[in-house]
């Protein structure tokens, strides 16, 4: 199963080299997943959400944190649930719907669940306790 993780650099420096290694950070989480549910059909794979924020009060910070989980939340809905306007434009190569899992990980709290399950039921999307 997949998850969704957020990382939460304290500095500038620390965010310019969180921004360098994400992509294989998520990568080697994704190929790790795999493996350890090689049994399991949906296999696994991760996101990480890089959020920016250095300076900010803790209230800001948290603000920012659940903001930035609804934003991905809604973007990859826009890219998978299908509507009268989307469909037109979506080139499906696997012939079948596909599940994601935007499981917990890293600072994603209870309440960050309960909205994505809510919104992505509310847009529509086939299984959206999944």
């Amino acid at each position: 199963r997949g998850g969704l993780r957020l990382v939460t650099p304290q500095s500038s420096e620390q965010h310019a080299l969180e921004s360098a290694r994400q992509y294989d950070e998520c990568y080697g989480l994704a190929f790790a997943q795999q493996l350890k549910n090689k049994d399991i059909p949906e296999g696994g794979s991760k996101a990480v959400n890089l959020i920016d924020v250095v300076g900010l009060s803790n209230d800001a910070k948290n603000f920012v944190v659940r903001k930035s989980v609804k934003a991905f939340t809604d973007t990859i809905l826009d890219l998978i649930v299908e509507t009268q306007h989307s469909r037109k434009h979506m080139v499906d190569l696997l012939g079948k719907k596909e599940v994601l899992y935007l499981g917990p990980d890293e600072q994603v709290i209870p309440e960050d669940i309960n909205w994505i399950v809510k919104r992505a039921a509310c847009r529509g999307y086939d299984t959206p306790n999944a």
